[in-house]
Protein backbone atom coordinates (compact mmCIF):
# COMPACT_ATOMS: atom_id res chain seq x y z
CA UNK A 1 0.00 0.00 0.00
CA UNK A 2 1.54 3.29 -1.02
CA UNK A 3 2.44 5.79 1.67
CA UNK A 4 -0.18 8.39 0.74
CA UNK A 5 -3.02 5.89 1.21
CA UNK A 6 -1.55 4.76 4.53
CA UNK A 7 -1.33 8.37 5.72
CA UNK A 8 -4.89 9.05 4.62
CA UNK A 9 -6.17 5.98 6.46
CA UNK A 10 -4.16 6.87 9.58
CA UNK A 11 -5.73 10.34 9.51
CA UNK A 12 -9.17 8.72 9.85
CA UNK A 13 -8.34 7.77 13.45
CA UNK A 14 -7.91 11.46 14.32
CA UNK A 15 -11.27 12.50 12.85
CA UNK A 16 -14.45 12.99 14.85
CA UNK A 17 -17.51 10.86 14.15
CA UNK A 18 -19.21 13.77 12.36
CA UNK A 19 -16.17 14.27 10.15
CA UNK A 20 -16.12 10.55 9.40
CA UNK A 21 -19.80 10.69 8.43
CA UNK A 22 -19.07 13.59 6.05
CA UNK A 23 -16.10 11.73 4.54
CA UNK A 24 -18.27 8.62 4.10
CA UNK A 25 -20.88 10.67 2.24
CA UNK A 26 -18.19 12.17 -0.01
CA UNK A 27 -16.81 8.77 -0.96
CA UNK A 28 -20.03 6.74 -1.19
CA UNK A 29 -22.41 9.41 -2.46
CA UNK A 30 -25.07 8.71 0.16
CA UNK A 31 -25.57 9.66 3.78
CA UNK A 32 -24.44 7.23 6.43
CA UNK A 33 -27.10 5.64 8.64
CA UNK A 34 -24.87 4.83 11.59
CA UNK A 35 -22.50 6.64 13.92
CA UNK A 36 -20.43 3.57 14.77
CA UNK A 37 -16.89 4.91 14.60
CA UNK A 38 -15.04 1.66 13.85
CA UNK A 39 -17.53 0.77 11.11
CA UNK A 40 -17.13 4.17 9.46
CA UNK A 41 -13.33 4.00 9.56
CA UNK A 42 -13.34 0.51 8.05
CA UNK A 43 -15.79 1.39 5.25
CA UNK A 44 -13.98 4.62 4.39
CA UNK A 45 -10.60 2.86 4.34
CA UNK A 46 -11.93 0.12 2.05
CA UNK A 47 -13.45 2.71 -0.27
CA UNK A 48 -10.21 4.72 -0.43
CA UNK A 49 -8.29 1.56 -1.32
CA UNK A 50 -10.84 0.55 -3.96
CA UNK A 51 -10.75 3.99 -5.59
CA UNK A 52 -6.94 3.88 -5.74
CA UNK A 53 -7.02 0.37 -7.23
CA UNK A 54 -5.75 -1.53 -4.20
CA UNK A 55 -7.60 -4.48 -2.67
CA UNK A 56 -8.82 -4.18 0.92
CA UNK A 57 -6.09 -5.40 3.24
CA UNK A 58 -8.00 -6.23 6.41
CA UNK A 59 -7.71 -10.05 6.05
CA UNK A 60 -4.10 -9.78 4.88
CA UNK A 61 -3.17 -7.75 7.95
CA UNK A 62 -4.67 -10.39 10.22
CA UNK A 63 -2.76 -13.12 8.37
CA UNK A 64 -5.85 -14.93 7.12
CA UNK A 65 -6.20 -16.23 3.59
CA UNK A 66 -9.23 -14.91 1.70
CA UNK A 67 -12.44 -16.86 2.27
CA UNK A 68 -14.05 -18.33 -0.81
CA UNK A 69 -17.80 -18.27 -1.30
CA UNK A 70 -17.85 -22.07 -1.09
CA UNK A 71 -16.31 -21.95 2.40
CA UNK A 72 -18.90 -19.39 3.49
CA UNK A 73 -21.72 -21.62 2.23
CA UNK A 74 -20.21 -24.64 3.97
CA UNK A 75 -20.01 -22.76 7.26
CA UNK A 76 -23.57 -21.49 6.99
CA UNK A 77 -24.85 -24.94 6.02
CA UNK A 78 -23.18 -26.54 9.03
CA UNK A 79 -24.66 -23.87 11.33
CA UNK A 80 -28.11 -24.45 9.83
CA UNK A 81 -27.74 -28.21 10.26
CA UNK A 82 -26.77 -27.78 13.91
CA UNK A 83 -29.77 -25.52 14.53
CA UNK A 84 -32.07 -28.02 12.83
CA UNK A 85 -30.63 -30.85 14.92
CA UNK A 86 -31.30 -28.92 18.14
CA UNK A 87 -34.86 -28.13 17.04
CA UNK A 88 -35.61 -31.75 16.17
CA UNK A 89 -34.09 -32.90 19.47
CA UNK A 90 -36.26 -30.45 21.37
CA UNK A 91 -39.42 -31.49 19.45
CA UNK A 92 -38.80 -35.18 20.13
CA UNK A 93 -38.24 -34.40 23.79
CA UNK A 94 -41.53 -32.50 23.92
CA UNK A 95 -43.36 -35.33 22.13
CA UNK A 96 -41.88 -37.91 24.51
CA UNK A 97 -42.91 -35.82 27.51
CA UNK A 98 -46.46 -35.44 26.14
CA UNK A 99 -46.76 -39.17 25.48
CA UNK A 100 -45.47 -40.00 28.93
CA UNK A 101 -47.96 -37.59 30.51
CA UNK A 102 -50.86 -38.98 28.47
CA UNK A 103 -49.93 -42.59 29.31
CA UNK A 104 -49.98 -41.71 33.02
CA UNK A 105 -53.43 -40.16 32.59
CA UNK A 106 -54.79 -43.29 30.86
CA UNK A 107 -53.64 -45.59 33.66
CA UNK A 108 -55.77 -43.84 36.27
Amino acid sequence: MPGDIAKEIDALNQMTTSELAERYEELHGQPVRTRHRAYLIRKIAWRIQAIRGHPPISRAIRGHPPISWKERLRTRASLAAAALHETVRWCWGAIAAALTASSHLRRR
